[in-house]
């Protein structure tokens, strides 16, 4: 290309790469490969401000399909446990973590009942199920928050929870 008496210059090329901020990996805690005698409780968190966390428990590669995680999550029957997780902001995606667990609870401990849904902020009225490893267990549970004991309401199946209440349950055998 000739202008005015000029020859054009070399082309100059020059790449931008626009990348959004990295997302922490999650972390959890107790760190993967400790063994419990007891029921466990782990948390999960990531040194993004603002991330999400979403895990499975079965194995299974986390999405932002997956569970979103809002609390400890407890382990309370025996054999070993696979947790996975990823944390995501603004559509960027950690890398997956994976934790292992194993429980060896001693056969004279009824195990934790397991209450589902988890916690949650909910639009619609929940069926709550709970279940409990042991079996010949009887479950009991309260809705207002108080701690269960033998003397409260008897599980014998699902119920339905239509406005805010913390529902805690305890088995006994």
């Amino acid at each position: 290309i000739v202008k005015s008496g000029f020859k054009a210059s070399a082309v100059v090329t020059v790449n931008f790469q626009i990348q959004k901020d990295s997302v922490s990996a999650p972390v959890f805690n107790p760190a993967s490969g400790k063994t419990f005698t007891n029921t466990a409780s782990i948390t999960i968190t990531s040194n993004t401000v603002g991330a999400l966390i979403y895990y499975t428990t079965d194995g299974t590669e986390p999405t932002e399909s997956s569970t979103l995680y809002s609390g400890a999550i407890s382990l309370t029957t025996n054999g070993t446990h696979m947790l996975k997780a990823i944390a995501v902001k603004d559509g960027v995606k950690s890398s997956v973590v994976t934790a292992t667990y194993t429980l060896n609870l001693p056969k004279d401990i009824v195990e934790t009942p397991v209450i589902t849904p988890a916690s949650g902020t909910f639009t619609t009225a929940q069926s709550v199920k709970i279940a409990c490893g042991t079996s010949g267990a009887d479950i009991y549970y309260t809705t207002d928050g108080t701690e269960p004991t033998d003397s409260s309401t008897k599980y014998s199946g699902p119920f339905q929870v239509s406005s805010t209440a913390t529902v805690k349950a305890i088995a006994v055998k």
